[in-house]
């Protein structure tokens, strides 16, 4: 196991307690904010502070690592020359797989991370959650 293995595993495991404290955190404060409010104005009111501190929160955490992380995504790119690395990298920001473009030396060389549906959860509660509540 690699040392940026440990840090990915690291930073998945501070994401999730993030979340879960911002969610309890959000949770306790939709309870105080919405004591004496209707029962439907009452749970949405807790379900969107919860996911508005959770979400974000962890959204944060996984900002952090992936700038943490940045130099290593980059690394295979460093001693490609200047024309291949951009070929490379519009590639890579076209979302055109690395082995199906022309120059079929330059499919072992980039690396390409996927997002994750988690990352992508955790992103998309975080921008729902102020129209919840």
């Amino acid at each position: 196991m690699g040392e940026h293995d440990v840090t990915v595993r690291r930073a998945r495991r501070r994401t999730t307690l993030l979340a879960v404290i911002g969610a309890v955190v959000g949770g306790a404060a939709g309870w105080f904010t919405g004591t004496g409010q209707q029962p439907a104005v009452f749970i949405l009111g807790v379900i969107g502070f919860a996911a508005a501190f959770g979400g974000p929160t962890a959204a944060f955490s996984i900002m952090f690592t992936t700038v943490q992380l940045s130099s290593w995504v980059s690394a295979p790119l460093r001693g490609l020359p200047r024309e291949v690395q951009r070929h490379v990298t519009r590639a890579v920001r076209s979302g055109v797989p690395l082995d199906h473009i022309d120059r079929p030396e330059l499919a072992a060389e980039g690396f390409r991370p996927h997002p994750r549906d988690d990352d992508l959860l955790v992103l998309y509660v975080g921008i729902a959650s102020p129209h919840i509540s």
